[in-house]
């Protein structure tokens, strides 16, 4: 809970000007058009927007806090990883190693790695449900939500490297599990709503 607490800390102050930001962009594009659309698709495609703000604020915005130093001034410090950043391009080694390995550096390794396994595939369950509610569920467009959550999963490992993160084959293959997932529920709640409709 405290991780959990951490990043949403973290991510907040970058996802609430992200949210002035947007509004604003929205306010403004619909004044200049006649046609526009229902306020329920605004929302989806706000929470949209401001769940891919958080989703980059927790894998590539390093920790920062804004901490008084020596001579009383308040100075912003990043915090980032010491240890020197690796590269898994081997799939499912790392899930082996959480699941069945060990690791005496860190507490409750084996409970901890689950953790971090269910929070992978979970962290793109919300990329495929608002991204169904937000912009249909035809096969074309379920093609391009997977598509492109999987481009900005390859991005967000990528960089992850240069911010003192290590990337992990395995995350991409959690993430897009959840991605699959989060598809399938936003399918099944566009026919709920569509049975309720008729």
């Amino acid at each position: 809970m405290n991780t959990i607490r951490v990043a949403i800390g973290n991510g907040f102050p970058f996802i609430a000007l992200g949210a002035v930001a947007y509004i604003l962009f929205r306010t403004i594009k619909r004044s200049r058009h006649e046609a526009r659309p229902p306020w329920r698709k605004e929302a989806l495609w706000f929470a949209f927007a401001m769940y891919i703000l958080f989703l980059l604020s927790i894998t590539i915005i390093p920790s920062w806090k804004f901490l008084p130093d020596s001579d009383g001034v308040t100075r912003l410090y990043i915090f980032t990883s010491q240890e020197k950043p690796h590269i898994n391009c081997i799939p499912l080694r790392s899930i082996r190693q959480f699941l069945f390995g060990n690791d005496t550096r860190v507490d409750n390794f084996r409970s901890t790695g689950v953790l971090n396994l269910i929070g992978n595939a979970i962290l793109y369950i919300p990329f495929g449900v608002i991204g169904v509610l937000a912009f249909g569920e035809k096969e074309r467009i379920i093609r391009k939500l997977f598509l492109n959550g999987l481009v900005l999963c390859l991005i967000i490992e990528f960089v992850q490297y240069f911010v003192g993160r290590s990337p992990d084959i395995d995350d991409v293959i959690l993430n897009m599990v959840g991605l699959i997932i989060g598809l399938c529920i936003g399918r099944l709640i566009q026919k709920i709503f569509a049975t309720g409709k008729s």
